[in-house]
């Protein structure tokens, strides 16, 4: 919903359903901490793309290729645009895409930006962003970087565009490498997922249950669920 919010004053995109992103409002009317500050972070975003070259030539652009008679590839990217920032880009092509976040300097848990240190330019705020085994995923990342090219013949630049609503505002524009090897994974991943849920579909979406799963499962008299107390008797 903030992220939402945060775009839709930045680029004026509204939600899938087509509707402009509204943050409720406090009982008493006013605008709490975190609306005032992702506004505030909204207008200095705008000055730093003004600052750092960056010229958006479309917002919410819709994308997709056939990569085979069975699969076609989808993307929605929030940016492409030119960058001109010499010597480091002159007019490269960028797809940029805008997260917000509470804290992009925190390095807790799974998505944080924090972990992405290794500064090109730490006075702009720029940083390199790698995929490491046990770092953040960046599968979107590498699939848009092929999608793009296959779909256009060009090959672009992928940046995130990450700015947080703290009491001291912070972004960082962490740049994502185009690896070859990281892309060929990415596709390799995606046509699996694909080859995968036609299968399970063509078995009308049987239930593998796991314990994991079955654990947190709230769904008690279900007649695939995995019995922890037979399972542990079992095991003795």
């Amino acid at each position: 919903r903030n992220g939402n919010y945060f775009e839709w004053l930045l680029f004026g995109t509204k939600t899938r359903e087509g509707e402009i992103p509204v943050m409720p409002r406090l009982k008493d009317g006013s605008k709490s901490a975190d609306h005032v500050r992702i506004k505030e972070q909204a207008d200095l975003a705008k000055g730093i793309f003004r600052q750092l070259g960056i010229k958006i030539t479309k917002t919410d652009y819709s994308i997709s290729e056939k990569f085979n008679d069975e699969i076609t590839f989808e993307g929605l990217l929030d940016v492409v645009a030119e960058w001109d920032m010499p010597p480091m880009f002159t007019n490269a092509p960028f797809i940029f895409d805008c997260k917000l976040t509470k804290d992009c300097t925190s390095t807790f848990g799974e998505f944080s930006w924090g972990r992405f240190n290794e500064a090109i330019d730490a006075e702009k705020r720029i940083y390199i962003g790698r995929q490491t085994e046990d770092g953040m995923d960046l599968l979107q990342a590498y699939s848009y970087l092929f999608l793009m090219e296959k779909k256009i013949g060009v090959r672009f630049n992928f940046a995130y565009l990450v700015f947080d609503y703290k009491k001291v505002l912070e972004y960082k524009i962490i740049i994502v490498p185009y690896e070859q090897q990281q892309v060929d994974n990415v596709i390799g991943r995606l046509i699996g997922t694909a080859t995968r849920l036609k299968w399970f579909k063509s078995l009308n979406y049987p239930e593998i249950p796991t314990v994991k799963e079955c654990k947190t499962c709230k769904v008690i008299d279900c007649v695939s669920r995995i019995n922890m107390v037979e399972l542990m008797a079992n095991a003795i």
